[in-house]
């Protein structure tokens, strides 16, 4: 439910609908809905949401959201409050600082939302009116342990209103909760309304009724595999976006465009194993695509003898941590890439959208696809063709500093 409203956020990314409040709410409700009637349970995350100038990552550092409440009341509350009133069942609380609700320091350090009894209690669960399970984000992030050690870190995500807390880090957390609601330290009615709120919710998807599981035979196994695989098909055909074709290289003639070269430059490898994807389905249209992953500058000068060049990139979440770039050794490859057979040659993104803006506003050719997916690889090709139409519609703006789609 965050809106991807900062171009430097290095953790929220294509984990985002939308930049555009109103759309991420239709976008979020109607995302919780259609988990509803398949049985499962949702989480809207992270709580109170996306500060647009913050680009720290609560994995490595304190985040905060440092905008006015007047302001997290227009933008990102409408998003939490959507989900509410269209009862989502969790929501997860960020490690992020929110000065304007709570200002409390410990030992000289603001505290993080999760560990915040004014965000969670007064303004999640009284003033908002959720009634669900409140769950931590991963307490092993340093946003947390830089404020507590483990076991008092345990107690006060419970005192601040946390139902669940994941991944706890020691083995002896229950111990330790036990022991300060029975020195009195942690009050007993606080762990009776979060085991109240979690019971109601396993009670909701019929988790306590017992059932004997029947094991789905191999059968409905494929049957599921293969509805998946229809799904995102129909996706991958109806998401992809051209963000470039000003020489009108797409559509390819398939007369012309017989021998490809594939370059791969990226930080996933089921990205690169799905590449294999696009080398068969150019050999479907009768081309040979000769496939390498990374670029060196000498292999410029082999690109004479190719028809079509296509450099496929990825960047996503947590890929590489820390940041939403090309780093090292791949960051000297986008160098090299597109200076030579410029006029045949094809830019996309399987990942972060924004890499068009900060790599190849100078390509002429370029398409998002925002994930890779085999179905969305072979999509891919097949719009290269001209068999699929790409779209033109993105769910971000293509400049990301300005907000629209000037990238110069």
């Amino acid at each position: 439910a965050d809106i991807n409203s900062n171009a430097n956020n290095p953790v929220i990314g294509l984990r985002s609908f939308s930049d555009d409040p109103e759309m991420t709410g239709l976008l979020v409700s109607a995302m919780i809905r259609g988990m509803a009637e398949q049985n499962v349970i949702a989480c809207a995350k992270h709580f109170p949401g996306a500060d647009p100038y913050e680009y720290r990552d609560s994995h490595f550092c304190t985040a905060s959201y440092a905008q006015s409440l007047t302001y997290w009341e227009q933008t990102q509350m409408p998003q939490f409050q959507a989900c509410i009133d269209v009862g989502i069942d969790s929501i997860m609380i960020g490690h992020k600082t929110f000065r304007a609700v709570d200002d409390t320091r410990v030992n000289g350090a603001l505290l993080p939302c999760t560990l915040s009894y004014k965000v969670i209690t007064e303004l999640l669960k009284d003033r908002m009116g959720f009634e669900g399970v409140v769950l931590t984000d991963d307490v092993a992030m340093k946003a947390l342990t830089a404020i507590y050690e483990p076991k008092k870190l345990y107690v006060e995500l419970l005192r601040a209103g946390n139902d669940m807390i994941l991944g706890p880090v020691t083995l002896d957390y229950i111990d330790v909760v036990e022991q300060a609601v029975l020195s009195g330290d942690l009050p007993e009615s606080r762990i009776d309304d979060a085991c109240r709120r979690v019971l109601a919710l396993k009670e909701r998807y019929g988790l306590l009724e017992h059932k004997t599981l029947v094991p789905p035979t191999e059968e409905e196994r494929e049957a599921v595999r293969e509805n998946i695989r229809a799904v995102s098909r129909d996706v991958a055909e109806r998401g992809m976006t051209m963000t470039a074709n000003r020489q009108n290289l797409i559509p390819l003639n398939r007369e012309t465009v017989k021998k490809v070269k594939l370059v791969y430059i990226g930080y996933s490898d089921d990205c690169e194993k799905n590449l294999q994807c696009a080398v068969e389905e150019f050999a479907c249209h009768g081309a040979e695509c000769d496939y390498q992953v990374g670029f060196r500058p000498e292999d410029n000068a082999t690109l004479k003898d190719y028809d079509l060049i296509v450099y496929a990139t990825f960047i996503g979440m947590h890929m590489p941590p820390g940041g939403r770039a090309f780093y090292g050794d791949k960051c000297l490859m986008m160098r090299h890439i597109m200076t030579a057979c410029v006029e045949k040659s094809v830019g996309v993104s399987f990942g972060d959208p924004d890499i068009y803006f900060n790599y190849f506003t100078a390509a002429p050719t370029f398409v998002n696809c925002y994930s890779y997916t085999p179905e969305n690889v072979i999509a891919f090709v097949k719009g290269l063709y001209g068999e699929i139409p790409f779209g033109t519609h993105a769910p971000f703006p293509l400049n990301p500093i300005t907000r629209n789609n000037n990238v110069y």
